[in-house]
C-alpha cells in the first residue's frame, strides 16, 4: 500500500509541471513581449554591428539562434 501512495506521489510531481505549463491563454493584443535582465544596455542591436557579448546575447534571444 504504501509503495503505491509513494508511486502516485511520484508521478502526480512529475505530470503537475508539465500540465501546468500547458493551456496558456495568449494576450488579448496579440502582441508579444520578451523581457531579459542584462547588465548593461547593449551599444548596438543590428546583428552587422554587435560586437560585444551583450549585444550578442540579446540577438539571440531576439532571434532564437540555435546553436
Amino acid at each position: 500500500m504504501r509503495r503505491h501512495v509513494l508511486l502516485l506521489m511520484t508521478l502526480l510531481l512529475i505530470l503537475l509541471p508539465l500540465l501546468s505549463a500547458c493551456g496558456g491563454k495568449p494576450a488579448a493584443d496579440g502582441k508579444q513581449e520578451i523581457t531579459l535582465n542584462a547588465q548593461t544596455e547593449p551599444p548596438s542591436l543590428d546583428p552587422a554591428l554587435a560586437t560585444d557579448t551583450t549585444s550578442g546575447w540579446v540577438l539571440e534571444h531576439l532571434f532564437e539562434l540555435d546553436d
